[in-house]
């Protein structure tokens, strides 16, 4: 451990020195990889839609390493609780296994390749700034190896020096979009005033050649700069007013002889006014580019905001001699402006207050049906056991079974509502789940153990909703009920099987099949006078809109198939 502190000081400076993000992430993998042992690590970030987490381009192998794992890794997406780089990623904290191999596909998807490639041990460590987290790190190496705290503890403080890397290249990344953005804007905007420099250029040159007819068209243009309502000026190259149309004088309230000759911070009584204008007009004489600026003008109403487009004065032999400018009054436009902003920020306020009372309300009605689905299967077990005090009054054997048979269906609704109830999502219950309560009371209620009659249950992960699953669990119930009372008589052993799967997009098929005596051949399943067989064809072609089917080569099967059901897979 004291070699990895001693080393942890250069590992940082060299995380530090990274150009970019993608540099950082892979200095930090291969440098703790050669220090600590590991031959293998990678890093994940959330996708775009941040729904899931990918695999981003850096990463390292050791000398030996299968490259055929690092390029399959890129293939995969781990949802936010899913693999070690999901579940790392929602608990913020580190996570270790002890030996990939021995661990199921659920747990570990990358089980399958890292086998094939000879892993073993896997580390996955959050990288956290401000308690966010930016990226996890996966590590493998070819042995299997309990916790090491001090490898954690290296490996983490190498991972909070990079998120606050991270965070800060990310920023500098995006400083340099917006650097190169605003470069070429101002590239942009600088060819058009340098187009627009040299037909001005070219313009006064034609003015030489027109000189008499200007002199003709002075009147119109004097009536032009005097009759407009915009500030019109001239400025030296010592920024002195030489000239300032009556608008100009009108929007600053003074007269020509208070103007003609002076500075703006000689006209203004206020000093920070003179001084900013003369700064624009210096900038744009030194640079000999236009401009346009928002400038502050202090007139009769008090201080005013205008827009002014600027530009060089130049003479004949092309020198800059001053300032020629525009302005025209944008005070009503940014007043109208900023209440606009304020308008919208008062709006997204009450957006955001209207959000949190609608949440609120959601949640309320989550608790009540929650509530609702409670009261329901206590209702029922209350049915339930009002029937088994009706069974103790009774010694009529047939009645009794029926009393029992109706018990199992109730207790097959009520476990929809139990599920329902504890489960995450109020409109879907984990069907295999579900399956495995059912059968395991069935077995209770007809007392049954495996040893008799063997249980296989082979069931995909499927999530369906209420309108689903009750016919479907009274169906088990009475398949699996006909089996246990007729397919093993005089306490034949043998076994029963069922199976749970998505046969296609909105597919599903349920098989209960039994390995017993069968059922006789001159027995009609659709048209019988067994009530079980009746409901599960009522249910099948009525409530399911599917087809069942029965097959008797080895022993009993029932096949259901059934869609257009709002059924999910997981």
């Amino acid at each position: 451990m004291k070699d990895e502190v001693h080393l942890l000081p250069k590992l940082i400076l060299e995380i530090n020195d990274a150009k970019d993000f993608q540099s950082a992430i892979e200095v930090a993998l291969k440098k703790i990889c050669k220090i600590t042992g590991w031959n293998y690590g990678d890093a994940w970030i959330k996708s775009k839609e941040g729904s899931v987490l990918e695999k981003i381009p850096a990463g390292y192998c050791s000398s030996g390493s299968p490259v055929k794992f690092k390029e399959l890794s890129k293939k995969f997406r781990f949802p936010l609780g899913t693999g070690v780089p999901g579940r790392t990623w929602l608990s913020k904290k580190h996570e270790w296994v002890p030996d990939v191999s021995i661990v199921s596909e659920i747990d570990f998807p990358r089980a399958k390749i890292a086998r094939e490639a000879g892993f073993r041990a896997c580390l996955g460590v959050p990288i956290i700034a401000n308690d966010e987290v930016l990226a996890v790190l996966t590590f493998l190496m070819f042995e299997s190896r309990d916790e090491e705290m001090r490898l954690v503890d290296f490996i983490s403080v190498a991972a909070a020096q990079l998120g606050s890397v991270i965070q800060r290249k990310k920023a500098e990344e995006e400083i340099r979009k917006l650097n190169a953005q605003l470069e070429r804007r101002v590239v942009e905007r600088t060819a058009e005033l340098v187009t627009a420099n040299e037909e001005l250029k070219a313009e006064m040159m034609e003015r030489k050649r027109i000189e008499e007819t200007l002199r003709e068209n002075q009147d119109l243009l004097q009536a032009i700069i005097h009759g407009t309502n915009d500030a019109i000026f001239v400025k030296d190259r010592e920024c002195r007013v030489i000239m300032a149309n009556p608008a100009t004088l009108r929007i600053i309230g003074k007269t020509a002889q208070e103007v003609i000759g002076k500075k703006d911070t000689e006209i203004y009584t206020d000093p920070e006014i003179g001084l900013s204008t003369m700064e624009n007009d210096c900038r744009i004489m030194e640079s000999g580019n236009s401009e346009i600026v928002e400038e502050i003008i202090e007139g009769p109403h008090g201080k005013q905001i205008f827009l002014s487009t600027k530009c060089p004065r130049i003479d004949a032999d092309g020198r800059i001699i001053g300032i020629i400018g525009v302005a025209c009054d944008i005070t009503e436009r940014k007043r109208a402006e900023n209440e606009l902003r304020k308008t919208h920020d008062e709006s997204e306020l009450r957006v955001q207050e209207r959000t949190a009372q609608l949440k609120d309300s959601l949640k309320e009605k989550e608790i009540l049906l929650r509530e609702i689905h409670h009261r329901v299967k206590n209702n029922m077990q209350i049915i339930s056991g009002l029937l088994m005090l009706q069974e103790e009054f009774s010694n009529d054997e047939k009645f009794i079974e029926m009393i029992k048979e109706s018990q199992n269906r109730i207790v097959s609704m009520a476990l929809v509502h139990e599920k329902l109830y504890r489960s995450e999502s109020l409109a879907k219950i984990d069907f295999k789940e579900y399956i495995d309560a059912l059968v395991s009371g069935l077995f209770e209620s007809y007392g049954i153990t495996e040893n008799r009659i063997g249980l296989k249950v082979d069931a995909e992960n499927i999530s369906m909703g209420i309108d689903a699953a009750i016919p479907c669990g009274l169906i088990i119930n009475e398949l699996i009920s006909n089996s246990l009372k007729h397919a093993f008589p005089e306490e034949k052993k043998g076994e029963i099987e069922i199976s749970l799967s998505s046969m296609g997009e909105d597919i599903i098929e349920i098989s209960v099949q039994d390995n017993g005596i069968g059922i006789p051949d001159d027995l009609d399943f659709r048209n019988t006078q067994s009530l079980g067989l009746h409901i599960v064809n009522l249910l099948v072609e009525d409530q399911l809109h599917g087809e069942i089917t029965l097959d008797k080569e080895r022993g009993t099967e029932f096949r259901i198939r059934f869609g257009g059901i709002n059924v999910k897979r997981k």
